[in-house]
């Protein structure tokens, strides 16, 4: 972790931000995990709801100021890191008051909407770079020839497959 964070292109810094967030993540976990068996933080719901909340909050925040160290936007910083300690728990404090379903499903879109948004971001700050078209006619490329390899009975298996995941999310959540 001794790379200077500054120095690199937008595509490595954000390579970097979150391979560094993801630590800081997992020593939230381990961090809120230790206060709540030292009694600090109750247990409201199950054991795992405040290490949980705790492991994306310090994921979330993490990856929101190191966005905005690389771009010194500090007001953006600020604002984020208020949002991204509040939001896991209160939103998983909400899902247990009106749903009894996981907490699967609350942890898994938060993270994924917080790291999609802040990734939004820092590509819009950050600009157009000149290895964007490169990689954008790599991709397009790729799926050209994947596009054009596929038989008709991978489509079949690829819908059957699309079909049963669709079922099987509809009897999770009936």
């Amino acid at each position: 972790m001794d790379t200077a964070l500054k120095m690199l292109p937008p595509s490595q810094a954000w390579e970097e931000v979150e391979r560094r967030s993801l630590a800081i993540g997992i020593a939230g976990f381990v961090f809120v995990g230790a206060l709540q068996a030292a009694g600090a933080v109750p247990a409201i719901y199950r054991q795992t709801l405040a290490p949980v909340s705790g492991s994306v909050a310090a994921f979330l925040t993490a990856l929101t100021l190191f966005v905005a160290y690389y771009h010194d936007r500090w007001s953006f910083g600020v604002f984020g890191v208020v949002l991204t300690l509040t939001l896991p728990y209160s939103v998983n404090l909400a899902w247990i008051r009106f749903t009894g379903r996981s907490l699967l499903y609350p942890v898994a879109a938060l993270v994924l909407l917080g790291v999609i948004s802040l990734w939004f971001i820092h590509r819009r700050i950050s600009g157009p770079q000149w290895d964007d078209d490169v990689e954008e006619a790599l991709i397009r490329k790729m799926m050209e020839e994947f596009e054009s390899n596929l038989t008709w009975a991978d489509r079949v298996m690829w819908f059957c497959v699309v079909v049963g995941l669709v079922l099987l999310l509809v009897l999770l959540l009936r």
